[in-house]
């Protein structure tokens, strides 16, 4: 018996990864540094999820 899932955390997870990996593709080192602590900071409200 297969039941529909509402939210699956699996698909979140490689959905996020591939984006955050095409964002700091072409960043330096430091620029990533950066970019993970602007979004900590942040709490990335400004993101586009799609959950």
């Amino acid at each position: 018996m297969e039941t529909k899932k509402d939210f699956d955390a699996v698909e979140m997870m490689r959905t996020l990864r591939t984006k955050v990996g095409k964002e700091l593709n072409c960043k330096s080192y430091q620029e990533q540094k950066n970019y993970i602590r602007e979004r900590l900071r942040d709490g990335d409200n400004n993101s586009e999820s799609p959950y």
